[in-house]
């Protein structure tokens, strides 16, 4: 059922499927470059470029299919910049000769890795607790003043902040907090950038930039 593998993701897609479903990379294309070439099942064009021969522009591309497999497969995994030239040296009455060379970038161009995301968690003490409570969502209040954005989270029984963990995610922000007989955990589905936080009262307060 089975017979081929998405180059980009490598999970394995049905012969009759257009795109791959996991990662949407277009697999009539690759197979078409695959088959006739980057020009295409219907270019078998011949061209005269001054040295005195006839070049088949699907004998040059067609050398060049396995090198671009692999920059395709690279670019999909997104691991590393591309850093590769493509060279084609063409001679009289000889086949083209296509070469990669790797070449490196100036240190102020390079590109930064991702920021990692610390996560923050309770003691080991406090952290059995939370997992032994019961888990509820507080009651929530959200307000808009001008550029800003407030989240009020009342959380009775909390004692004192450090009772508390406030997360920033990908997704969102994410609050986990433990009181004497019960523990609190909330997540804020939004992507602002958090400003403040306090806590006073057993209600903490979140400002975010809007």
């Amino acid at each position: 059922m089975f017979k081929e593998k998405c180059p980009r993701c490598n999970k394995p897609v049905q012969a009759k499927f257009r795109f791959c479903p996991y990662c949407s990379f277009n697999l009539d294309k690759e197979r078409e470059m695959r088959d006739f070439g980057l020009l295409g099942k219907d270019d078998n064009t011949l061209f005269n470029e001054g040295f005195g021969m006839n070049l088949n522009m699907n004998d040059i591309f067609s050398s060049m299919n396995a090198i671009m497999k692999d920059i395709t497969k690279d670019l999909g995994k997104n691991e590393k910049p591309f850093s590769k030239a493509i060279s084609i040296k063409l001679s009289p009455g000889k086949k083209p000769v296509i070469e990669t060379k790797g070449f490196n970038k100036d240190k102020n161009n390079k590109i930064p890795n991702k920021k990692k995301i610390k996560i923050q968690e309770f003691t080991e003490d406090k952290l059995k607790k939370f997992l032994k409570l019961g888990k509820i969502e507080p009651e929530t209040e959200v307000r808009r003043l001008s550029n800003r954005v407030i989240y009020e989270i009342n959380m009775p029984g909390v004692k004192n902040r450090e009772d508390i963990i406030i997360n920033g995610l990908e997704t969102g922000i994410e609050i986990k907090a433990l009181a004497d007989k019960k523990a609190y955990i909330k997540t804020i589905p939004v992507r602002l950038k958090l400003l403040k936080a306090r806590f006073t009262e057993g209600k903490l307060t979140l400002e975010f930039n809007a």
